[in-house]
């Protein structure tokens, strides 16, 4: 949670690591670099897409499975006493955009399992991958997807740039994540 003036920087800064990519890099939606453990280290997506969940903050962690084309947000609180796991699918429709299919989220105190919701129907989301390097990446999640696909949309997000002609403004939330 920042200030509006933290936020500008940040996207700022976020929107220079995509301007500096490696044209010559595989499609980022396919990117063999995808794989593997990702933390959330800034996003201005609502709860708890940002690692809270109410007044509580916690540490969020995308584990990206290529080969099953599925992955987990897991949103771990008091140290992992806490998890919150969403299970997504994904099909891809161009060289940088998946459409995110949920499938469950599940919930674990002390690692034992109280909750698994699984979702009825097509609840889907839009993902544009804007840079994927071997330590970190930027997906931008388009804001009002789901409101078109027939969910709800995130209810917060900013007026963001990315490269010229492929993020319009104000469309999406940004996420900047880190090997973990």
């Amino acid at each position: 949670r920042c200030g509006a003036e933290q936020r500008a920087a940040a996207l700022e800064a976020v929107a220079a690591l995509e301007r500096a990519g490696d044209d010559a890099a595989s499609p980022p939606a396919t990117s063999p670099l995808l794989n593997g453990a990702w933390r959330v280290v800034w996003t201005d997506a609502p709860p708890p897409s940002n690692g809270a969940l109410g007044p509580f903050v916690g540490e969020a962690i995308q584990s990206i499975d290529l080969r099953a084309r599925s992955y987990d947000n897991e949103l771990r609180l008091f140290g992992g006493a806490v998890e919150v796991v969403l299970r997504a699918t994904w099909e891809v429709d161009s060289d940088a955009q998946w459409t995110v299919l949920f499938q469950n989220v599940r919930v674990s105190l002390v690692g034992r399992q109280v909750l698994l919701k699984r979702f009825e129907g097509r609840n889907a989301r839009e993902w544009l991958m804007t840079r994927v390097a071997d330590d970190f990446r930027v997906v931008r999640a388009r804001v009002a997807a789901g409101a078109a696909l027939g969910q709800t949309p995130f209810t917060a997000g900013a007026a963001s740039e990315g490269r010229a002609g492929e993020v319009p403004a104000g469309e999406y939330v940004t996420f900047y994540m880190e090997r973990v």
